[in-house]
C-alpha cells in the first residue's frame, strides 16, 4: 500500500494486486452488507508491503548499498504528502461539522495518525461504550500505523542478521512463527488487541518477507526450473482459488485475524510469488484498469473512510446506497488528484532532502494541532453548538460508581458499584449498564437506598459466562458477587431486573454459554436455564422482583434530534421525527421478547414493567418527547428517558 512504484523492481501484476485489495476494503467500508469480507484486503496489503519493501532491504544489502537515511528518506517521500493531505483536511472539515466532543476525538486520532500509532490509540479505545465506528473518519490509520511499525523495526533486524552474518531465513521464520502463534492465542481471548497489535500482525507482512528472499536467493532444482511456466501458472491459479474462498467464507462473524488471516495472506503471497508471467497475473492483474487502481491505492485507502464518516456523522445515520456510490466515486476522483499532482511531483523530485525536512515539519504541526484540540476540549467555543446530548451523558456518568459504595463492598471490581445513600441497601438493580441508567430516575423518584453492582455488558444471572468485548468471560466473577449481595442481604427487599437483551438474544452480537458447561452456548437455552435459576433463588429469599424489558434501541445519531451542528445533510438541522418505526422496534426485539414472555409466564409473582409502552404508540418508538431527549446515544438512556421508567417502576411496586 505504501511501497514505491518506480524502482527497478517494478511489476505491474503487485499493482493490480493492489487494486484488488483496495477494491475489497472500499467497497466493505461502503457495502458492508453486500461486501462482508472486505476487510481482508488490509492483510493483502500487509503481504504486498512485506515483499516489496524486504526486497528493497535485500537487495540494498546485498549490493552493499543499504542507507537507513535513504531508506527512511524515501519512506517519508512516499507515505507523508497524501497522508499530510488528508489530515488537514479531516481538521479543517471536522472544524466546521463536528461537534465539541467529536471534534476533540477526532484531536486525538489526528495526533494518532501522524505518529503512526493510531492502532494503539484505537485499542485502548475500543469497548462497549465506544463511539460507531463509523463515525471514525481516521479510524484506517490503523493498518498504516502498523506498517510503519514494521518499517522502523524490520530494516534494524535484517541489518543487524546481516552485520553479524546470521540467516535472514531462519530470522523470519523465528518472527513469523512468534506473532503468528500469539496471533491463534490472542484471536479468541482478545480480538481487540489481536487486531491492532503490531506483534499479532507482522507475521502477515514477513510473509511478504519470505516471498522476497525466496524470489531472490531460492535455489530451485532443474526439475523446477524446466516447468516453471506450468509451476507459475499452478500457483496463481491456486491463489486465485484460495483469494475466491477467502471472500466467500470470511465475514465478521469469524474470529479474524486469527487462522482465518492465512487464506487472504497466502493467497497474496502466491500471487506474488507466482511472477509476472503467469497466467493470472499477466491476463487479469496486469490489466491497464486495476493497475491504475493500484497505482492511486494508497490515496484511495486514505480518502474513501473520512469522507464516508463524515458522510454519516453529518447525515445521523447510514447514508442511502446512492449517496454511497457518489461519495467512492468522489473518493476516486481525490485518489487521482492526490496522486498525480501531490504523490508524483515530490517522488520524481531528485532534490529529496528539502521535502523529507519540510514534510516531518508538516506532520509534527498536524500532530501538534491534534493534540491542542483534544487538549481544549475540541475547542468548544468554534461555535455556539448544543450540547445537550453530550452533557446528559455526562450526566449519567455520575451514577456509575461513588467512594459510597466503594468502601462498602471494596472486594468488588466492576465497573458499576453506586449506592445512593448511607446505611444498609433496600433496592438491588440487576443487569448491565441499561440497569445502570434506571438509576438516575429512580433515585428522583424513590427514598429507596439504591445498590448497583454490575460491569457494563453482564447481564446478572447465576452461572452465565458472556463474551462480547472479548472471546473469555467478562461477567461471571462480578456476576456471583453481585447476586451474593441480593440473596443474602436482609435489607434488599426490593431488586430489579433488566438487561440489553436483544443484543444476546436474537444474534446481535453477544454471546452467552453456562459456566458449569461451557459447550453449551445456543443462547435461548443458556438464558432461560440461568434466568430461571436467578428467579428460584431470588424468590426463595422472599425478594420482590420486578422486570423491566429493555428500551428500544434507534438507529440513527441522537444528536439530530436537536440544533446540534452547522453542517448537515438534511433540509433541515433538527430531525424533523425523532424516532423508530414501531416495526422496526418489533423485528429487533422479537426473540428477546419471545424468549422473556415464555420464562416469565412460569413466574406471576415477577411483576413487569414493559419499555416500549413507555417509548412507543402503534407507530413509532421515540427518542425524544415534549422537547426532551430521552437517549444519550443509540440504546442508552438520558435522564428523561430513564424518569419515565422509573415512573413505571414505582407503580409497579405500589400495586
Amino acid at each position: 500500500m505504501t511501497q514505491p512504484t518506480s524502482h527497478p523492481l517494478y511489476r505491474p501484476d503487485i499493482d493490480g494486486l493492489r487494486a484488488l485489495a483496495v477494491l475489497l476494503v472500499v467497497g466493505y467500508h461502503a457495502f458492508p452488507t453486500q461486501l462482508k469480507s472486505g476487510f481482508i484486503g488490509v492483510d493483502v496489503f500487509f503481504v504486498i508491503s512485506g515483499y516489496l519493501i524486504s526486497t528493497i532491504i535485500f537487495t540494498n544489502l546485498s549490493a552493499g548499498t543499504f542507507s537507513f537515511v535513504n531508506f527512511y528518506q524515501r519512506r517519508i517521500n512516499r507515505i507523508f504528502p497524501a497522508l499530510s493531505l488528508v489530515l488537514i483536511s479531516c481538521l479543517a472539515f471536522g472544524w466546521f461539522a463536528l461537534l465539541p466532543s467529536e471534534f476533540k476525538q477526532l484531536g486525538q486520532h489526528l495526533a494518532g495518525g501522524a505518529a503512526f500509532v493510531s492502532n494503539f490509540v484505537l485499542w485502548r479505545e475500543s469497548g462497549y461504550f465506544d463511539s460507531l465506528a463509523e463515525t471514525k473518519p481516521l479510524l484506517h490509520l490503523w493498518s498504516l500505523a502498523i506498517e510503519e511499525q514494521f518499517y522502523i523495526l524490520w530494516p534494524a533486524i535484517l541489518w543487524l542478521t546481516f552485520r553479524f552474518k546470521q540467516s535472514w531465513l531462519v530470522v523470519i521464520a523465528i518472527v513469523l512463527g512468534l506473532s503468528f502463534a500469539l496471533n491463534l492465542t490472542s484471536a479468541y481471548a482478545d480480538p481487540s488487541y489481536t487486531f491492532y497489535s503490531p506483534q499479532t500482525r507482522f507475521w502477515e507482512l514477513l510473509i511478504g518477507a519470505i516471498v522476497a528472499y525466496a524470489t531472490l536467493y531460492g535455489r530451485y532444482p532443474q526439475a523446477f526450473l524446466r516447468y516453471q511456466t506450468a509451476l507459475s501458472n499452478l500457483l496463481s491459479l491456486g491463489a486465485l482459488v484460495i483469494f475466491a474462498a477467502a471472500v466467500w467464507l470470511i465475514n465478521q462473524n469469524r474470529v479474524f485475524p486469527g487462522a482465518w488471516a492465512l487464506l487472504p495472506t497466502l493467497a497474496a503471497a502466491l500471487f506474488i510469488a507466482a511472477g509476472p508471467q503467469a497466467w493470472v497475473n499477466r491476463t487479469v492483474l496486469s490489466r491497464p484498469l486495476l493497475v491504475w487502481l493500484g497505482l492511486i491505492s494508497y490515496p484511495l485507502y486514505l480518502w474513501h473512510w473520512p469522507l464516508l464518516a463524515f458522510q454519516r456523522i453529518i447525515e445521523g445515520e447510514a447514508a442511502t446506497l446512492i449517496a454511497r456510490v457518489i461519495t467512492v466515486a468522489l473518493s476516486v476522483l481525490l485518489a487521482w488528484v492526490t496522486y498525480r499532482f501531490v504523490e508524483t511531483p515530490v517522488r520524481q523530485n531528485t532534490r529529496n532532502r528539502p521535502y523529507v525536512l519540510l514534510l516531518c515539519v508538516a506532520m509534527t504541526i498536524i500532530g501538534a494541532a491534534g493534540l491542542y484540540t483534544k487538549a481544549r476540549d475540541g475547542l468548544n467555543a468554534r461555535h455556539q453548538i448544543n450540547e445537550q446530548v453530550a452533557s446528559l451523558k455526562q450526566y449519567s456518568e455520575t451514577f456509575d460508581e461513588n467512594p459510597l459504595c466503594r468502601e462498602s463492598y471494596p472486594r468488588f471490581q466492576g465497573a458499576y458499584c453506586f449506592k445512593s445513600k448511607p446505611g444498609e441497601p433496600t433496592l438491588q438493580i440487576l443487569g448491565d449498564s441499561h440497569a445502570n441508567r434506571l438509576i438516575m430516575g429512580l433515585s428522583q423518584l424513590t427514598n429507596e437506598n439504591i445498590l448497583h453492582l454490575s460491569h457494563h455488558s453482564c447481564p446478572q444471572f447465576l452461572n452465565l459466562a458472556v463474551h462480547v468485548l472479548s472471546r473469555t468471560d467478562v461477567c461471571a466473577k462480578f456476576n456471583l458477587q453481585a447476586l451474593d449481595v441480593a440473596l443474602n442481604t436482609e435489607s434488599i427487599k426490593t431488586v430489579i431486573m433488566t438487561f440489553r437483551g436483544p443484543l444476546y438474544i436474537g444474534n446481535h452480537g453477544g454471546t452467552v454459554s453456562l459456566v458449569s458447561n461451557p459447550k453449551q452456548q445456543d443462547v435461548k437455552t443458556v438464558i432461560s436455564t440461568v434466568m430461571r435459576k436467578t428467579l428460584d433463588q431470588l424468590l426463595a429469599r422472599h425478594k420482590t422482583i420486578i422486570f423491566v424489558f429493555d428500551n428500544p434501541e434507534i438507529n440513527f445519531d441522537i444528536k439530530t434530534c436537536v440544533d446540534a451542528r452547522s453542517v448537515n445533510a438534511q433540509s433541515s438541522n433538527i430531525r424533523t421525527n425523532c424516532a423508530v418505526s414501531r416495526a422496526q422496534y418489533d423485528a429487533h426485539h422479537r426473540e428477546y421478547r419471545t424468549l422473556m414472555q415464555s420464562i416469565l409466564k412460569d413466574y406471576p409473582a415477577v411483576k413487569i414493567v414493559d419499555g416500549a409502552k413507555v417509548f412507543c404508540d402503534t407507530d413509532y418508538c421515540y427518542a425524544s418527547k415534549n422537547g426532551e431527549v430521552l437517549y444519550t446515544d443509540f440504546d442508552h438512556l438520558s435522564l428523561a428517558g430513564a424518569t419515565l421508567v422509573a415512573k413505571e417502576i414505582i407503580h409497579a411496586l405500589q400495586k
